[in-house]
């Protein structure tokens, strides 16, 4: 893959990030060889990105279409997932340890063998729907940053499959466009990798096995990586049209 193509690849995708004033390009710059050096390795690339972005509440616009079609969560459905959470949901989600910290702080007696449930209904008995609110506010703020960074880890790591397919399907186009190979195989094939469609009408399944001359190709077939993140769809020469 050549130096070229990785920057390419690279600045095409994180440049999406949002919000935009935020990003720090520098370091961004500055992870680049981490990143590729881990180029066969996309979840260990993906943890440069992650490591590269810390501290930045940062997201993906491309995520959020993907991530409800492919079971994940996106920074916005965490957000109202958490928000819709009654108090005695935030505190089950805490620690047996915290629960008992939050009850010490709070003045309220309990055995030292109580259990979580025991615990949340100590702290939430006669508790006001302000008073509950402020309780778990803490705890809530907690569980939310929590799960965003999970969210932002899945991120990255998709982020570092995306670059380097993009990466992969430029130097791959570059190949096929070589005279020499072009007169011995003047056709190129689509293969399609499997993945759920969801750019129709131009759906990678569509074009399964299908072989078309260079310029009809590039006009015809999806460009690859197609819409959907995780693409790994790929063209190569062959001898014959289909």
């Amino acid at each position: 893959m050549s130096d070229e193509h990785r920057q390419m690849a690279y600045w095409s995708v994180v440049k999406d990030l949002e919000p935009a004033a935020d990003i720090p390009l520098a370091r961004l710059r500055a992870a680049m060889p981490e990143f590729f050096r881990f180029s066969g390795e996309p979840k260990r690339a993906g943890s440069v990105l992650f490591d590269c972005l810390a501290g930045i509440p940062w997201d993906w616009p491309a995520w959020e279409t993907f991530a409800k079609k492919a079971g994940y969560d996106s920074l916005r459905t965490i957000s109202l997932a958490i928000a819709r959470m009654r108090p005695a949901e935030v505190l089950k989600a805490r620690s047996l340890t915290q629960l008992r910290d939050l009850c010490t702080e709070r003045s309220i007696t309990h055995l030292s063998r109580a259990t979580k449930q025991a615990l949340i209904d100590a702290l939430m008995k006669g508790a006001s729907a302000d008073v509950a609110a402020a309780i778990v506010f803490p705890f809530r703020q907690a569980l939310h940053e929590e799960a965003n960074e999970k969210c932002r880890a899945e991120m990255a790591r998709h982020l570092a499959y995306r670059i380097l397919s993009v990466a992969y399907n430029r130097e791959r186009l570059d190949q096929l466009r070589d005279p020499e190979l072009l007169s011995m195989m003047p056709f190129w094939k689509f293969h399609w990798c499997g993945h759920t469609d969801i750019d129709a009408p131009k759906s990678c399944r569509r074009f399964d096995g299908k072989r078309l001359e260079p310029q009809a190709a590039i006009t015809t077939f999806p460009e690859l990586p197609c819409s959907y993140l995780r693409c790994v769809c790929r063209l190569s020469a062959d001898t014959a049209r289909s």
